[in-house]
This record gives structure tokens, C-alpha cells and sequence, in this order.
């Protein structure tokens, strides 16, 4: 369902490598898609591929009180997408 949504709502979802989009539905699941998409500057750069940039962005949220440890994992796994 989420991967379904993500690939309607985010033009470049389906061109991103699976790591990325794991990450990416699994924080859909946890924020809802919505939630997600207000990760504006993380989203950019998952754009245009900058996956360690990205992975350090998306914990400059309160997300990342909000879930703690699994923050920084999908943080770490979307740092090492190729």
C-alpha cells in the first residue's frame, strides 16, 4: 500500500535503489504519507540521490525522539544505499 502511494506521490520513488525505498515505507508507516512528505529537505535530497546527506537530514526532526533507535538505523541503511 505504501510503496503504491509513495510511487503516485513521489515522482522519483520508483528510479530510487530498494534500500531507498524501504526506508522510505517505513517511515510512511510510522508518519503516515503525509508525515512523510513534510520531510521536505530530506525528500530533495533523496532526489537527487544524496543518500548520506539525506540519512543525516532526516534526523534533524522530531521524528527521531519520537521512534528513537530506529531512527538512526534507517538513517544508517539509507546512508548505504547505492
Amino acid at each position: 500500500y505504501f510503496a503504491k502511494e509513495l510511487s503516485e506521490r513521489l515522482g522519483f520513488f520508483k528510479s530510487l535503489p530498494e534500500t531507498a525505498k524501504i526506508v522510505l515505507v517505513d517511515m510512511a508507516f510510522n508518519l503516515g504519507v503525509g508525515g512523510l512528505l513534510k520531510f521536505k529537505n530530506t525528500l530533495a535530497l533523496i532526489e537527487k540521490k544524496q543518500f548520506v546527506a539525506a540519512g543525516n537530514e532526516m534526523l534533524n526532526s522530531a521524528w527521531k525522539f519520537q521512534v528513537g533507535q530506529r531512527a538512526y538505523d534507517l538513517s544508517n541503511q539509507l546512508k548505504s544505499a547505492l
